[in-house]
Parts: structure tokens; sequence; C-alpha cells
């Protein structure tokens, strides 16, 4: 101590110098606090839409998911609007859709894929492997997708089910050194029906590739004016944007379509906006995490790539798919000096979730799970919207055949939930620091 200081002065100096650990005890008080704010009592329920201010101050302000009922109507029944993938084929049977297709209903996910070493060799890695992409006009897309879920789940059970997870996740694809276009643009190499279709374009895909679609005028009552889906969903936005009734109001910045079945799943993820997912028919599942577990949920830097399938006796358009995986890389004139003569500094990178808190015995290989705070199944039925914050992260499947419509708008940056989230995604927590630092 030097002369003059108290030692209330050498405990703040002292402190001041501390590194920044997240000890078990403050991650246990952390757990806790997260707990009451956001998982203590269910999502709540509307049975209409609420008010644009009770709606900001309930849920947008303090980031909490609700369900609501009639957010949607048929403006001749006053009903909550309701449609089929089979009134889709009905009055639009010519329509295209760029499909996902991929063997098992995982894509855009970590797989294990056998990658090349520079020795030579391989070693099985997890990659972050997107769906292979097809188009097809709706009506196939409608039949491979029946086909293969008759073929596929008829005879599945909780037991098979969970049998079928587990080697879906213990499943090595081979690396494939150069994609094969062929096989990616033409759908009667793969016997679709072995496939798991999916309807999942996340790039407005409602408004810029199904222009016929989006402006369809109401099909239940003859000489409507009306369209079917509404441009935006006025009192949320005014909740999001701040904008009051009769201002110029900017729209949502994505609207987009989902269909699909129980084989298909959308990993854990985030998203950089604020959601409004309406089911159409069939029911959804979502299962949360809230913002605050992202230290917890082992987000990491992984190489990219994309399913691609080709049929193992060529000839036969009825023989089983198989599937590789090939690998993006970036443009080496961009990123890699010309000295570089390591092809693997070339490979694409994404960063992504390694763990599934949804998982049983997940925390086993990933142990700071046990602070995260996993809320499953949140079923959504058919007219029913889900509001699902900016940042949280959900994981997705169904229970059936189900069309879904949602719209994304912008989430608002210039606020201390951003700041406090930022802050969480560089934490580099330990799980086996025990908080002695004289060690």
């Amino acid at each position: 101590m030097e002369e003059g200081e108290s030692n209330d002065t050498v405990s703040d100096r002292s402190a001041q110098s501390q590194p920044l650990i997240a000890t078990s005890e403050t991650l246990e008080l952390f757990h806790d606090d997260v707990k009451y704010l956001w998982t203590t009592s269910e999502i709540p329920v509307y049975d209409e839409p609420p008010s644009s201010l009770e709606f900001l101050r309930n849920h947008v302000a303090v980031s909490r998911p609700c369900i609501i009922r009639n957010a949607i109507l048929n403006e001749s029944s006053g009903r909550p609007l309701t449609l089929t993938l089979d009134d889709f084929v009905e009055n639009f049977s010519q329509l295209k859709l760029q499909v996902d297709v991929t063997p098992d209903g995982h894509g855009d996910c970590l797989r294990k894929v056998a990658m090349p070493t520079e020795e030579g060799a391989s070693c099985t890695e997890p990659v972050f492997v997107k769906p292979m992409e097809m188009e097809l006009p709706i009506v196939d897309f409608c039949h491979h997708l029946r086909a293969g879920r008759a073929k596929q789940v008829q005879n599945d059970d909780e037991k098979k089910t969970l049998q079928r997870l587990d080697q879906i996740r213990d499943q090595i694809f081979p690396y494939a050194d150069k994609r094969n276009d062929d096989y990616v643009k033409t759908g009667a190499v793969v016997s679709l029906d072995d496939c798991v279709l999916y309807y999942s374009r996340q790039n407005d895909c409602l408004r810029k590739e199904m222009d016929p679609l989006w402006n369809w005028k109401s099909p239940f009552d003859e000489g409507s004016t009306s369209n079917v889906f509404p441009r935006s969903i006025e009192w949320a936005e005014q909740a999001f944007t701040g904008t009051n009734r009769g201002h110029t109001h900017r729209g949502p910045d994505a609207v987009n379509l989902w269909m699909g079945d129980e084989r298909a799943v959308s990993a854990m993820h985030k998203d950089h906006y604020e959601n409004l997912f309406y089911v159409l028919s069939g029911e959804k599942v979502f299962s949360l995490c809230p913002p605050a577990d992202a230290p917890f949920l082992y987000e990491r830097q992984v190489v990219s790539g994309q399913f691609q399938s080709r049929i193992s006796q060529p000839g036969r358009s009825d023989a089983a798919p198989s599937w590789s995986v090939t690998i993006d890389t970036v443009d080496q004139s961009e990123e890699m000096p010309p000295s570089s003569n390591a092809p693997r500094k070339n490979y694409a990178k994404v960063h992504w979730i390694a763990a599934d808190p949804f998982r049983q015995h997940a925390h086993r290989d990933h142990p700071l799970l046990r602070y995260a705070h996993p809320m499953p199944n949140v079923r959504v039925r058919a007219g029913e919207m889900l509001y699902l914050p900016s940042l949280w992260f959900h994981r997705v499947t169904q229970t059936c055949e189900t069309v879904g419509i949602n719209y994304w708008y912008d989430m608002c940056f210039n606020s201390p939930l951003w700041c406090y989230f930022h802050l969480l995604q560089q934490l580099q927590v330990d799980p086996n620091h025990n908080g002695d630092d004289n060690e």
C-alpha cells in the first residue's frame, strides 16, 4: 500500500485491474435474472390484435414474444385467413418455385463431412451445409412433397423418430471437390420421393418472385379488389417504427412464404428482424431461446458448403440418390495473396451455432447449455400469428403439411438491447472456471 492510500482505494484499484471473467456464481445469478424476465410464464395469447401502444409497451420494448389470433382476416367471412397448398396449386398451377432439397430435411445447419487434409487423408468436421436448390412447378412440388412424406413418415413412431434423428446427426457425408451443376439443375437425376422438399426462400420471395400470388385478389368474394395478403401489419408497424396512423409507412423489409412438413427442420438461429409469422394452414412448432443465451450456444466459425446429389446407378431415375457436400470458396484474387499455396484457406466460412439445446443430454458435449433457457414446443396453429422479437434464437419445424407467411421488419440497432447483445456475443465463457483467480 502506498503512503496516503486507504484500504478502500486499494480495493477499488484491485477490482479495476481484475480480468472480465464470468464465474459459475455470476452465471447462476445471470441465469436466474433471465429466467424471471423471460421464461417464468407461458407466452401470452391475444384473441385479437393489441393496440400499437400495448404491443409496443408489453412486447416490442421488452423483447417478449406473443401469439395473436385474428391478426389477418378473410375479408368476406371475417374469420382468420386460411389457405392450403392445394389452394395455391388450384389457382397458380404454373407457378415456379426454387425448392430446397435435402436427404433428410436438415439443411442450413451443421453436418459431418469427411474433409480432405493437406496430407491427403481425410478427417470428419462440422460444416454448415446449405440445401441443394432445384426449380420445380408448384404442382410437382406438391406431388413430391406428399409422396415423400407418405413413403418416409407413415411407419414412424416416437422411438423410430428419435432413432432417425440420431442417425441424421451421426451421418458423415463425403466431400466433393467440384459442384456438378447438371445434378443441381436437373430434377430428373434424383428420386425426389426419397428426398425432403421444403420451400423456405428468405429473400422477400412473395413480393419479388411470386407477383401473381402477392397481388392475388380475394378468391372468396367474386369481384373483390382487396388483396388476400395485407401489404403490412399496420398496428405492429406503428409499434416498430413509431409512426402514427395516417402517416406514410415504410412497410416490411421482406414478406416470405414457407411450405413443408414435419420432416423439414430449420436449425437454431437468430434474425436481425422483428418477425411476424402467420400460419395459413397446418401447425408450426418454434423452440426458442432468449437473446441473453448468446454466450451459451457455442456459436463458432465453420466452413460452409452445399449438398449435391447424384443417383447411385446412372440412367435409373428411380434409384435412391447419394449425397455429397461441395465446399464454398472465396474469390482468391480478392481474399488471398497470390503466394498462398494452402487451398483450405480459400474455404468460405460462416458463424453458426454448434449446440442443440433441445437435444437430450446435450449439455454433456456443451456444458454451458446448463445456463441457457430453452423454451420448446411453442405451437402456432392455423389462423394464429407469432410475434418473435429480433435476436431471439429459434429452431422451427412443423407437425404436418404446413403453409405460412411471415413479415420481417428491420430491428432497431440504435437501442440498449443491441449494445447488450453485442457484448454477450463477444464474451468467451470458460465452463470450467471456478472463480479462484489466485491459482
